[in-house]
């Protein structure tokens, strides 16, 4: 888990970078992240001010070449881990929205309130091409 820790700063230093970007929760140790999903969950929340800049960050040969090594690290728990969703609402989303969010995704699946990047890809949200 060490290697994982010392890439982190890195991926957000990467991601405040990155075109698009426009904010980031500094508050990862947050008590509302134990409480409603258990303290083995390891989060971040951003703001991006397009799915387009989001998925070219994802998907990116940096974050990813990071993230394609995260099997060594994390279980699998068989349901996503990552959420996407148009906030209108306010300019920063809160644990509390993220997390529901994130619960509606996995009891209702995809929907515009809630969903994964294979889902914005095949409806035609993301209008570049990215390797999912």
């Amino acid at each position: 888990m060490q290697s994982f820790f010392n890439a982190v700063p890195h991926v957000q230093r990467l991601a405040e970078s990155s075109p698009g970007f426009i904010w980031r929760e500094l508050n990862e140790d947050d008590p509302t992240i134990a409480e409603r999903l258990g303290a083995e969950f390891i989060v971040n929340l951003s703001a991006w001010d397009s799915l387009d800049a989001l998925y070219a960050f994802v998907f990116s040969q940096s974050h990813r070449q990071i993230m394609t090594a995260r099997d060594h690290w994390f279980t699998h728990v068989g349901r996503a881990l990552s959420v996407a969703w148009f906030a209108n609402e306010t300019p920063y989303p809160t644990w509390d929205e993220a997390i529901d969010r994130l619960q509606l995704l996995w009891q209702q699946g995809p929907t515009e309130d809630a969903f994964d990047y294979s889902w914005a890809y095949r409806q035609g949200l993301v209008t570049q091409t990215y390797q999912i």
